[in-house]
């Protein structure tokens, strides 16, 4: 009796068999290749791992339901007569999977979220109190020209222009430039534009940290008016200075990569690496306003 795939699984032969040995025929069973098999070793796939058991179910009938909530892979055999009612429950597992990893998103999202506000509250500065707002990031600049990003939170709430903007651990990100009523663009410490004051932590001498439109496609800044015999070392940390009061002291902004001569050969530089990832900023704060305690 010829059939198709394996005899042993969901094979009428399997009925047949039985009624052919009552009448005293001698029968053989043969094994086959399941379409299930040729179909995984056409797709170059394996229906098991350790962790993902194979399960071979009839395909239709009480209990379909629970059977496709199994772990791992399932196989469905002789669902012609219920063809309608699996397609049905397909379905409502699909839908009920698409919720579950929606969930799933929101909740690893609100961890994530959780963990940035532990982190800034265990690195704020003791020697200052800020009014901050967190805030999401919306879009990024895709010019040659500028580096900016773009966030969730405006004049609605508080922000204006000049705000200083901060990533989970204090690194700075960079400064508004632009507010509406429920967005702001901010101008990353990058950006070809940006200027404010700079410190070097190891030897405490003041400088100026400026954007460079080369430096910029680099992905870094450079600092400039070192001072005198600095003997600056890769590696040293640069924060901002807080002088004019306008910018708060003490923000990380990068370290030093190394030191270059400009094109007229008088004057040198140091290209600084930021401390914050720009690239993947999902959440930042923006610092509204602050005050020195004393």
């Amino acid at each position: 009796m010829a059939i198709l795939g394996d005899v042993s699984i969901y094979s009428t032969y399997c009925y047949v068999m039985e009624l052919l040995k009552a009448e005293g025929f001698p029968c053989m069973m043969v094994p086959g290749v399941p379409s299930f098999c040729a179909v995984a070793a056409r797709l170059g796939r394996s229906l098991t791992e350790p962790d993902r058991p194979l399960h071979i179910l009839p395909g239709g009938g009480p209990g379909l339901g629970e059977a496709l909530d199994l772990p791992g892979s399932k196989v469905l055999m002789k669902a012609g007569r219920n063809h309608r009612q699996l397609l049905e429950e397909l379905e409502a597992l699909k839908q009920e999977n698409a919720e579950l990893k929606a969930k799933e998103r929101e909740y690893e999202a609100a961890i994530q979220e959780n963990q940035r506000l532990y982190n800034l509250l265990e690195l704020t500065p003791k020697d200052k109190q800020f009014t901050k707002e967190a805030a999401m990031v919306t879009a990024r600049s895709t010019s040659n020209w500028e580096s900016t990003l773009t966030l969730s939170k405006g004049t609605n709430q508080g922000i204006a222009v000049d705000n200083c903007v901060v990533d989970e651990y204090w690194n700075l990100v960079g400064v508004v430039a632009e507010v509406g009523e429920n967005w702001c663009t901010v101008r990353t410490l990058i950006d070809a534009n940006m200027e404010l004051g700079g410190q070097l932590v190891r030897t405490g001498g003041a400088a100026i940290l400026e954007g460079d439109l080369a430096l910029m496609e680099e992905g870094k800044l450079k600092l400039t008016y070192l001072p005198e015999n600095s003997q600056l070392m890769s590696g040293d940390l640069v924060t901002t200075s807080g002088r004019g009061g306008v910018y708060p002291s003490g923000l990380v902004a990068g370290h030093v990569e190394e030191v270059r001569t400009d094109a007229s050969g008088m004057t040198d530089y140091a290209v600084i690496v930021p401390e914050t990832d720009l690239d993947n900023l999902q959440q930042v704060f923006v610092i509204k306003d602050f005050t020195i305690v004393e």
